[in-house]
Parts: C-alpha cells; sequence; structure tokens
C-alpha cells in the first residue's frame, strides 16, 4: 500500500486512441489524461515544494496507507472524469480525425517494427523495385532533351511537353516501350516470387497481415444480456394441440359408452 499502488482504474489507460501519437498534433478539445499513479497525484498537489523523485518517494512512503488513500480516491475520480470526456471527444470532428490518423501511425510504427525485426538481418534479399511503366521509360528517355528544349527544369513543365510528345507517337513506337516496359515486368514478377519465398519474408508479411487484422477488426456485438435470455426461458412453453382427428376419435369412443346396451 505504500508504494506506487495501481489501483484498479487508477494506472495508465490503454483504453482505444488514448495518448499522444507520435508527430501528430493533439486537438485543443482532446481531454488531458490524468496522472499516471496516485504519487503522481500526490508530486503534483506537492509541486511547490520543489521535490525531486527521490524527496518526493520518501514524502510519500512517509504518509502511510491511510495518508495515501486520499489520492487513490482521487485518481479514480480523475480517471472516470477522463474516460467520459474522452467518449465525448471522439465524437467530435476533431476527435474522429485525431483517432483515424493515430491508427494509421500506430499501423505504420507497428510495420516498421515488422520491418527491422525481420527485414534488417544478414541473408536477407533486397526487394526489387518495381519497374516504370512504357509512358515512364519513355519520358526518362527524352526528359533532359525537353528539358533543354524548353530552357526550363520545372517539373510541370516538362512533363506536359512529355506527355504530348507519347501521345503523338505512333503505335509501333509506342510498341517498342511497352515490349522492354513488358520484359521488366517479366523480370519483376520472377524476381519477386523468389522474395517472397525467402524465409524472413514470409515472416514479415504474416505479421503485416496479423497488423492489418487487427487494425480492421470489427468491435463485436454486445451479446443478450441474461436478464432477456433468462424471461424467454420462463415463458412456457405452448402446448401442442392434439390433431383433429385424435380428438374426433375419443369423442366417439365416450359417446358409444354412453349409448344403452
Amino acid at each position: 500500500g505504500n508504494g506506487k499502488g495501481k489501483g484498479k482504474g487508477e494506472g495508465k489507460g490503454k483504453g482505444k486512441g488514448r495518448g499522444a501519437a507520435k508527430g501528430i498534433e493533439e486537438p485543443e478539445n482532446m481531454p488531458k489524461r490524468p496522472p499516471i499513479s496516485p504519487m503522481a497525484v500526490f508530486m503534483k498537489a506537492n509541486k511547490d515544494k520543489g521535490w525531486n523523485l527521490k524527496a518526493g518517494s520518501e514524502q510519500w512512503v512517509q504518509l502511510g496507507a491511510e495518508g495515501q488513500k486520499k489520492y487513490h480516491e482521487e485518481l479514480k475520480e480523475l480517471n472516470q472524469q477522463y474516460e467520459v470526456a474522452f467518449k465525448e471527444f471522439q465524437k467530435t470532428p476533431e476527435g474522429k480525425k485525431y483517432l483515424r490518423l493515430k491508427a494509421q501511425a500506430d499501423k505504420k510504427d507497428k510495420e516498421q517494427k515488422a520491418r527491422d525485426k525481420f527485414l534488417k538481418g544478414e541473408g536477407v534479399p533486397e526487394e526489387p523495385k518495381r519497374p516504370q511503366s512504357a509512358l515512364f521509360m519513355f519520358m526518362g528517355e527524352k526528359r533532359e532533351c525537353v528539358s533543354k528544349e524548353l530552357g526550363s527544369g520545372k517539373v510541370g513543365e516538362v512533363a506536359k511537353k512529355l506527355t504530348e510528345m507519347w501521345a503523338a507517337l505512333d503505335d509501333a513506337e509506342k510498341k517498342t516501350y511497352e515490349d522492354k516496359a513488358k520484359e521488366k515486368r517479366e523480370e519483376y514478377d520472377k524476381a519477386m516470387v523468389e522474395y517472397k519465398n525467402n524465409d524472413a519474408v514470409k515472416k514479415f508479411d504474416k505479421a503485416v497481415q496479423a497488423i492489418n487484422k487487427k487494425a480492421g477488426k470489427k468491435p463485436k456485438p454486445k451479446s443478450k444480456s441474461k436478464s432477456k435470455v433468462k424471461s424467454k426461458e420462463a415463458k412456457p412453453a405452448k402446448a401442442k394441440s392434439a390433431p383433429k382427428a385424435k380428438v374426433a376419435k375419443e369423442k366417439a369412443k365416450a359417446k358409444a359408452k354412453a349409448a344403452p346396451a
């Protein structure tokens, strides 16, 4: 009870979308997370004392369980307030945008960690570079010449001129580049098959699949409450009515018995 105890609802929450996302600016209306522990609440309340962590820890221990109790309760209340505020924040346009960007950043970060783990080791081949299309092959070949003709190195102007030149080519001229592009594509496809068969690459792909699956996972629908289930079970089953033919037969028997001999 004298340490940095994290009672239920007192520690650092791990709720979806909580906390700052690296490289993403927090909206002004995003609620601030409460202190991480009861001791942190105590330190914040006594920040005017100028204690360092060691001195603050000693003061915290001296409080004893009874003295620490109010800070545990205060943190619990702060966390409850934060949960309510964060739920409201999630509904706002800023909240939705922030959580979307955070999810993207988290996913990217996890993928990079997987890349570093599986693809940075020795013996792991480099991923083959995707080949250029016929148009880009043509543009790469003619760019320098066109740039000199125009007397401009501006990307937009050069690209516009090259696109016009490509459109003006006849089918036979275009086919030269298309055949080259096709050949490069076939080489690339073959290299990719070899690359994907590498054990480290397989592990990386599996890790990425797991990340994507988790990122796209939707929450399960809430199950029906037990009370509703019980109420349904409590209802007595309707007795099935006897077939009409059977009822008529029994009536006939009763009538025969009642008739005089």
